[in-house]
C-alpha cells in the first residue's frame, strides 16, 4: 500500500526513540489485545448451545435482515453526514464526492485494521495528502471522535436511567450517570473553549524541535478553529446523539429476523452500555467486548445467552456487509488513484 502513515503528523513521537523500539512496543500492545480478545471470545463461547445458535442463524428471515441492512446503511450515511460539516469547517471547498468516497473507503479499515483509529488515520492522511491539508483533515476526524464520545455518554446515561424500568439493577447507577455526564460534558465543551486548545498547544510544544513539531502545531491550530464554528460543533453533537440509537433499531430487526423475542426496552438499555464498553481500547475492533457485553446484559434482562450471541453475530454480519462496498474506493484513497 502506497500510503505512509508514519509521517502524517497526527501522532506525537518523542525524539530519540528508536524506530525498532516503537515497532516492538506496538507489536507487544497488539499481542496483548489479541490475547485478551481471544480470552473474552472463549469465555463467551464456552457457555453456548451451538446447535441452537446454528439453527437460529440458519433460519433467519432474509427480508428482515435486508431491512436491518438498510437501516445500517442509513446509520453509516448519517455518520458521514455529521463528519462532513466538521471537514468543511476546516477546508470550506473540499469536494463532497471525494469526501464521501474517502469516508466509505476508510471504513473498510474497521474490518482489516486492529482498531477504528487506524481507519481514521487512513482517512485523514489519504484525503489530506491529496489536498495538502493533512493536519486539518486529522482535526476534523478527531473532532468527530470527540463528539461521538460525548454522544455515547448521553446514550449510556439514558440507558442507565431506564435500566430499573427494564428490570436491571446496577450498583452505583446514580454515581455512574453523574460521572459519565460530567466526562461527556467536558468532552463536548472543552475543545471549543480558549483553555482546551491552549492546553493542546502546550502539550505539543515539547515536540517543537522534533521533525513532527510543525505538523503538530498545524494540527493544534486546526483544532482551535472550531471555537469559531460552535453552531456546527453543537449541531453535529445532536446528530451524533441520534446516530447512537440507530444500532438499537438494527439489532432489534436482527432479533426479529432470528425469531428471538427480546423487548425493545432491553435493547435500549443493553446496546448503549455495550457500545460505551466497546470504546475501551482493550481488544481488537471491540471483538469479545461487544459480544460479551451484549450476552451479559441481555442475559440479566432475561434473554438466553445463545439467543443474545446470535443477535450479536447477526449484527456483525450486517455491519460488515455495509462496510464492504467501500473496497471500490480503497485504492483511490490509499494510493491517490482513480478506482
Amino acid at each position: 500500500m502506497a500510503l505512509r502513515v508514519a509521517n502524517d503528523g497526527a501522532i506525537p513521537i518523542p525524539a530519540g526513540v528508536d524506530v525498532e523500539d516503537r515497532q516492538a512496543s506496538r507489536l507487544a500492545a497488539r499481542s496483548w489485545k489479541w490475547l485478551f480478545t481471544a480470552l473474552l471470545l472463549a469465555l463467551v463461547l464456552r457457555f453456548l448451545d451451538w446447535s441452537t445458535l446454528l439453527e437460529l442463524l440458519g433460519s433467519a428471515n432474509l427480508l428482515l435482515l435486508a431491512l436491518a441492512f438498510l437501516v445500517s446503511v442509513g446509520d453509516r450515511v448519517l455518520m458521514f453526514g455529521k463528519w462532513f460539516p466538521l471537514l468543511r469547517a476546516q477546508v470550506s471547498d473540499f469536494p463532497l464526492g471525494r469526501a464521501a468516497r474517502g469516508y466509505f473507503a476508510a471504513s473498510v479499515g474497521i474490518i482489516v485494521l486492529p482498531a477504528s483509529g487506524g481507519a481514521d488515520l487512513i482517512r485523514a492522511v489519504g484525503l489530506g495528502r491529496r489536498s495538502g491539508h493533512v493536519a486539518r483533515l486529522a482535526a476534523s476526524v478527531v473532532a468527530e471522535r470527540i463528539l461521538g464520545l460525548a454522544a455515547t455518554g448521553v446514550a449510556a446515561s439514558v440507558a442507565l436511567a431506564l435500566a430499573p424500568v427494564a428490570g436491571l439493577e446496577i450498583y452505583g447507577r446514580g454515581l455512574w450517570i453523574v460521572v459519565i455526564a460530567v466526562l461527556s460534558g467536558l468532552a463536548l465543551i472543552l475543545p471549543v473553549t480558549e483553555w482546551g486548545p491552549r492546553v493542546l498547544e502546550r502539550f505539543f510544544a515539547r515536540y517543537r524541535h522534533h521533525r513532527l513539531g510543525g505538523p503538530l502545531h498545524r494540527f493544534s491550530v486546526a483544532c482551535a478553529a472550531y471555537r469559531t464554528h460552535k453552531p456546527v460543533w453543537y449541531a453535529v453533537w445532536l446528530l451524533s446523539i441520534i446516530e447512537q440509537f440507530l444500532p438499537v433499531v438494527v439489532l432489534w430487526l436482527v432479533a426479529l429476523s432470528l425469531g428471538v423475542d427480546v423487548p425493545f426496552l432491553a435493547l435500549l438499555v443493553a446496546i448503549p452500555l455495550t457500545m460505551l464498553a466497546v470504546r475501551l481500547p482493550i481488544t481488537m475492533a471491540g471483538l469479545g467486548v461487544f459480544e460479551g457485553g451484549l450476552v451479559y446484559l441481555l442475559g440479566q434482562l432475561g434473554t438466553d445467552p445463545t439467543h443474545a450471541l446470535a443477535i450479536a453475530l447477526g449484527s456483525r454480519v450486517v455491519g460488515f456487509a455495509v462496510l464492504l462496498p467501500g473496497v471500490v474506493w480503497w485504492r483511490e484513497l490509499t494510493q491517490g488513484r482513480e478506482p
